[in-house]
């Protein structure tokens, strides 16, 4: 009794994780496509992918170190854990309607004209520090275009230097050790940029939050398809229709397939399930095509 009962669990533990596996595999794609259509442009091209789309978009509004009466826009990203530039100008109309294809959150210019009136108090409170912390980061910048342009020069000689021309090993072990030392000196500047930034943000900008708007990328994608809408519309209809027909047929045809045997009864089961699939395929194809037309295929929309 006690085997009967243990194959009993077993049996019915492998049935449900074998059912719960196939519901991964089927619902896991389309949770990821769903959740990349919901993205905007500045997550779904971070890498590596959020796992789920953001409600909010936080925003850092700054000066802008090259000119007086420009400002830089930056919006947080979560895969980075740090702020990343998308625009500097200083036409804030621009500002907004960049920011807005970019990550798909509208900033209403009475906030964004109050935040930059926020900034102009802070740069008048931590002036100093603020000028110290470019002139530092201006500097560090200089000495990272240094290092970048002294190691790609000692390795393009390393590149001249084949393992038949044995006289000069030396030497390309004497660059080796060069070009290693400049990458610490390279890792050691980037760092202290990364903090000096990091110190610059917290002295130097005004941080405001502004939702997204989820559907973004599909109402964009109905503005400029003009045939999606009827599309859908006819695709839904043929759904129903068929949705209907299967319900109809469904019914009695289960029940003649189990009450009765009959010629030609497999192929009747066949088209039967084939009708009672067609519902989604009706709903998809019309989009597929229309997305083929536009030429996106398997490429990332951006």
């Amino acid at each position: 009794m006690g085997k009967k009962k243990l194959k009993k669990i077993t049996t019915t533990t492998l049935f449900y994780l074998a059912v719960a596996f196939i519901a991964v595999v089927i619902l896991l794609p389309i949770y990821f496509l769903f959740s990349i259509s919901l993205m905007s442009d500045q997550e779904a091209y971070n890498w590596p992918i959020p796992m789920a789309p953001s409600f909010v978009n936080k925003f850092i509004i700054m000066k802008s170190t090259e000119s007086e009466d420009k400002y830089v826009l930056s919006v947080y990203s979560k895969t980075r854990d740090e702020y990343i530039t998308i625009y500097e100008s200083a036409d804030f109309d621009d500002m907004i309607s960049f920011a807005e294809r970019k990550t798909n959150s509208r900033i209403p210019k009475d906030l964004l004209l109050q935040k930059i009136k926020e900034l102009e108090d802070v740069y008048r409170k931590n002036e100093s520090e603020i000028k110290a912390a470019e002139e530092e980061l201006k500097d560090l910048n200089e000495r990272l275009r240094s290092l970048n342009s002294q190691i790609r020069k000692y390795r393009k000689k390393m590149e001249k230097i084949t393992p038949e021309m044995t006289e000069l090993q030396e030497l390309k072990k004497s660059l080796e050790e060069r070009v290693n030392e400049l990458e610490r000196q390279k890792d050691d500047v980037e760092r202290r940029i990364s903090e000096l930034t990091r110190r610059f943000i917290s002295i130097g900008s005004v941080s405001f939050t502004v939702p997204k708007n989820l559907f973004a990328n599909y109402i964009t994608f109905f503005k400029v398809t003009s045939d999606s809408i009827p599309a859908l519309i006819r695709s839904i209809e043929v759904a129903l229709a068929t949705i209907g027909i299967s319900l109809g047929i469904g019914g009695p045809a289960g029940y003649a397939f189990a009450r009765y045997f009959f010629k030609g009864k497999n192929l009747l089961k066949l088209s039967v399930l084939f009708v009672r699939m067609f519902p989604g395929v009706s709903i998809a194809m019309p989009m597929v095509i229309i997305l083929a037309k536009m030429g996106f295929y398997d490429r990332p929309i951006g």
